[in-house]
């Protein structure tokens, strides 16, 4: 992913694992998306109720 730091400086971080998945879950939090979003998801996936395109 690509940032800047509280001064302006731009870099690149490369995760894996969990911290991965803890920088996912706080862009998600930026992006107005939750946790309970995506196991709506995947329920509906489970049911095959999911359209991909929306």
């Amino acid at each position: 992913m690509r940032a800047c730091d509280v001064r302006g400086r731009c870099f690149e971080l490369s995760a894996d694992g969990n911290l991965a998945m803890v920088l996912q879950h706080e862009i998600d939090h930026l992006e107005g998306i939750l946790i309970i979003d995506h196991l709506r998801e995947r329920a509906q996936r489970a049911m095959g109720l999911h359209n991909e395109a929306g």
